[in-house]
């Protein structure tokens, strides 16, 4: 394989090109010691903008409404407090001008959770979620630039990206798929790329990652990964690619702290936009339009593979079909065992994979046909959060599909492509159409009055 520096750069920008932070009115975000009588007059006033809103929605939708209001005032007032809490405190704008289209915390092991990743046409943005001042600073931005070796007027817009798992505490693995078929990964530590193949024939539309069964933490310092002064590599994770040239591909992932190669053990044809790989069991489900597909392999024999293992749909199950339209996100909660799956009409559906049933379902307000837009779900999988076509973010109760709160700010009209929740869910990280990074945050003393209520 040729070196990947010679087919791929990775052009590193000055961050006060690429980002500018928008000044947030102090007096609309962050409420102060004397500002309780003004916030008791303003509860009025939000709820007679409630009532306006109430008539532009549908019959349902307002019955809908009404029995959320009833229902929410029964929910314990600890579990609420920390929901409504949130309060928005940072405000990014990417300068490219375009939808940002997914926000990825690294949650592959705790010592890099800090670290959140975003892209948008041909750019990845890298920024620290904890450590400065607990404010959300960018560290590395990094653009997806043509070489000598590409084919001209060849577009190396990005397409996906996941985190990959890996045994080294110093080291953060990021894989990006682009519109060509290129998969790149890249060493966050090196601030290089140290891999890349082109292996599919179209453009990537998904890149999952899982750990794999041999990896284990190395602590570099006590040199434990150097036997008779060489690197011992480490086969660490597994990756699946799902590509419009209508093939997944399965890949093993093979790394020793600096170099890394990667191995094609299977090739499955199926049409595929999103795939998941199952928390527990080596399963992992792909889905095409409003359809998803259940497959499975044997972990023991990936290692002895010598030749691909080739697949198509007649080595699946089909699962029950629960939506009309397009499923553009999906997640595992209850061990593995419940499937919650949105599409692109804003339907919401909780599906039992045991007895195959639909045990909820619901709609997002206001959410056009056809806008692609990533949920998300807490770590205590008590809460599942949402954005809507006029970038407004919905937070539902998971256990009920009862929506709890919801996130909205007057200069935050466009759609919202994802939103996320921060290790422990103390912020909610969203991403809207036209460039725009949000968080919203636990203020503090909520945060500690949580953390007393649960350690009496």
């Amino acid at each position: 394989m040729d070196n990947p520096q010679e087919l791929a750069h990775i052009k590193i920008n000055n961050e006060s090109e690429a980002f500018s932070d928008l000044q947030i009115p102090q007096q609309n975000i962050i409420k102060s010691e004397n500002d309780e009588k003004e916030t008791e007059n303003g509860e009025n006033e939000n709820e007679n903008e409630n009532c306006e809103n109430e008539q532009t929605f549908s019959k349902f939708e307002f019955l809908q409404m009404k029995k959320e209001n009833n229902q929410n005032k029964t929910q314990p007032k600890s579990f609420v407090n920390i929901l409504r809490g949130y309060n928005l405190r940072r405000i990014i704008k990417e300068n490219h001008a375009s939808p940002i289209k997914q926000i990825l915390f690294n949650n592959t092991n705790s010592y890099n959770s800090n670290l959140v990743v975003t892209y948008a046409i041909d750019q990845v943005s890298l920024y620290d979620n904890l450590h400065l001042g607990k404010s959300l600073d960018i560290m590395a931005h990094f653009v997806n630039v043509a070489t000598e070796k590409d084919k001209p007027n060849v577009s190396r817009e990005i397409s996906a990206i996941t985190w990959i798992p890996n045994p080294f505490r110093n080291e953060a693995l990021l894989a990006i798929g682009g519109i060509d078929g290129t998969i790149q990964i890249i060493s966050i530590c090196q601030l290089k790329v140290i891999y890349q193949n082109r292996d599919h024939e179209d453009s990537i539309c998904d890149l999952i990652t899982t750990t794999y069964k041999s990896s284990s933490f190395i602590d570099e310092s006590n040199g434990s990964n150097v036997i008779s002064g060489q690197l011992v590599k480490h086969k660490c994770a597994l990756i699946l690619s799902a590509s419009k040239d209508k093939t997944v591909r399965l890949w093993l992932i093979t790394f020793d702290g600096v170099n890394i190669s990667i191995k094609c053990t299977h090739i499955i044809t199926s049409e595929t936009n999103f795939l998941i790989f199952h928390p527990y069991n080596f399963t992992f489900y792909t889905t095409n339009k409003n359809s998803i597909r259940q497959w499975s392999f044997n972990e023991n024999e990936i290692e002895q593979l010598d030749d691909l293992i080739l697949l198509n749909n007649e080595n699946s199950i089909q699962l029950k079909k629960n939506h009309n339209s397009n499923i553009d996100c999906l997640k595992f909660i209850a061990n593995g065992t419940k499937l919650v799956t949105k599409s692109v009409d804003g339907k919401i559906v909780v599906f039992n994979l045991i007895n195959e049933q639909s045990e909820l379902e619901w709609r997002v307000r206001g959410v056009d046909e056809n806008i692609f837009s990533k949920f998300d779900i807490s770590d205590d999988e008590k809460w599942l959060c949402v954005g809507n076509s006029s970038g407004i973010v919905f937070v539902y109760d998971l256990t009920k599909g009862i929506m709890i709160c919801k996130y909205e700010y007057k200069r935050c009209r466009t759609p919202v492509k994802c939103c996320v929740f921060s290790p422990k869910s103390q912020h909610v990280l969203i991403a809207t159409s036209d460039g725009v990074f949000w968080r919203w945050e636990t203020p503090p003393d909520i945060l500690n009055q949580n953390q007393n209520q649960n350690q009496n």
